[in-house]
């Protein structure tokens, strides 16, 4: 069982040494910033899909020895704490991914270290999101993705979870408690409301098991882990569900922009776009789809759809839908973050 010992009060120099280099002049750096190099981890990670994790590992030291140089050479470097446009810092980006050697590196920055509490759009803090373990708890957060269609979606993520397992531990324990030596409050029961706040499509099961532990990383890893073995044993028995299930995974969006029209679309995201390949449908008329992508570690892990415009019978809707996540599992869309998509299909 997970325990955490309350978080050492930061002394007061380390306030003032990050009040100091926050003051000082901003340099141009030479090299990728943290958050860059995190995304690019994106795509080196996915590698160990094949089983062989020595080449991620040495893809995220890699990482980690660039921003250990940063951190040496600019202390207090804005690029060092700089947040995204979700509001998730370079030690949240790390966190959250799993990768345990960057947050290591992060974490030797006065300045990093005196905002280690600092909470993203959604009101998680660095420590929350490494309770969540992401990459490892999708069914948990996404109960609906467990189809046969939905994973080919997120199944190319999931065979990578032997990069995240480090003997007994995983990645996740090792960052919750550097974050902790580090002086991060670890307040469980802020980290169980973010998490069902950022996976509304969750089911009561999840819900109660989380309530009655006290953690979170333990019942999230157990509940997937068994959602995985039910899905994995059930395509190997030919038993799962196909048509007409058009139940989408519910994807959370953080708080701000209000305004629909400056959210991410699929163009400014994504490097590469799969062309929907459109079936033949037993239907005549015109219908706009909406869809809305999650994506982890450069790929669309959920996907939620729904008709913005027109009317569908339900066998036509769930052709429609697996020809979208069909074309979303070619795309390539560096980061983490989520991003919108209009369909519309007219035929006469």
């Amino acid at each position: 069982m997970l325990k955490h010992t309350p978080p050492p009060r930061r002394a007061i120099s380390t306030l003032l040494i990050a009040l100091g280099l926050a003051a000082g002049p901003t340099l141009a750096l030479a090299q990728p910033s943290p958050t860059q190099l995190i995304r690019e981890l994106g795509a080196q990670t996915r590698a160990a899909a094949d089983g062989r994790v020595d080449h991620a590992q040495a893809a995220e030291a890699a990482a980690a020895a660039q921003v250990r140089a940063l951190v040496e050479q600019n202390p207090g470097h804005a690029a060092l704490t700089d947040p995204d446009a979700s509001g998730a810092t370079p030690l949240m980006q790390a966190a959250v991914n799993g990768y345990a050697e960057v947050v290591d590196a992060l974490l030797a920055d006065a300045g990093v270290r005196a905002g280690i509490d600092r909470l993203d759009r959604q009101g998680a803090s660095a420590w929350m999101l490494s309770q969540f373990a992401r990459p490892l708890t999708l069914l948990s957060c996404h109960p609906q993705a467990a189809t046969r269609e939905r994973a080919l979606l997120w199944l190319p993520l999931q065979r990578r979870a032997a990069y995240f397992v480090h003997g007994q531990t995983t990645a996740f324990e090792r960052i919750g408690a550097a974050l902790v030596k580090a002086g991060a409050r670890a307040d469980m029961a802020a980290a169980k409301a973010a998490w069902l706040a950022r996976c509304p499509g969750h089911d009561a099961a999840t819900a109660a098991r989380i309530a009655q532990a006290d953690n979170l990383l333990v019942p999230l890893l157990r509940d997937s882990e068994s959602r995985l073995s039910a899905f994995l044993q059930a395509l190997r028995a030919n038993e799962l569900p196909t048509l007409p299930n058009t139940a989408s995974p519910i994807v959370a969006r953080p708080p701000k922009p209000a305004n629909p029209a400056a959210s991410p679309k699929a163009g400014m995201v994504c490097t590469k776009m799969a062309r929907p390949q459109v079936p033949t449908l037993n239907w005549r008329g015109e219908v706009t789809l909406h869809l809305t992508a999650e994506v982890h570690a450069g790929l669309p892990a959920v996907a939620q759809i729904r008709v913005i415009d027109g009317r569908l019978d339900a066998r036509t809707e769930a052709l429609l839908h697996t020809m979208l996540l069909q074309a979303l599992s070619g795309y390539d869309c560096p980061g983490d973050h989520l991003f919108d998509q209009e369909f519309r299909f007219k035929v006469q």
